[in-house]
């Protein structure tokens, strides 16, 4: 059975350990749909970079200027 995005979940519920909610979310850049620990502050929060994605994203942030 699919999640929709914004579905909450307890973790005993998807197959983690623990009493944590997690939130089902689709990374903006690349699609790819997870779980993801559910913050506090964040009331939608559908939308979360990827692991990948951050990374690229930080490298293309960062610039090194020659000296």
């Amino acid at each position: 059975m699919e999640s929709n995005l914004g579905d909450i979940k307890m973790a005993c519920e998807i197959g983690k350990v623990g009493r944590t909610r997690y939130s089902w979310v689709m990374c903006p850049m690349c699609t790819e749909k997870r779980w993801a620990i559910k913050k506090a502050g964040n009331v939608e929060g559908t939308h979360r970079l990827c692991g990948k994605c951050v990374i690229v994203k930080a490298k293309r942030s960062f610039k090194i200027r020659n000296s």
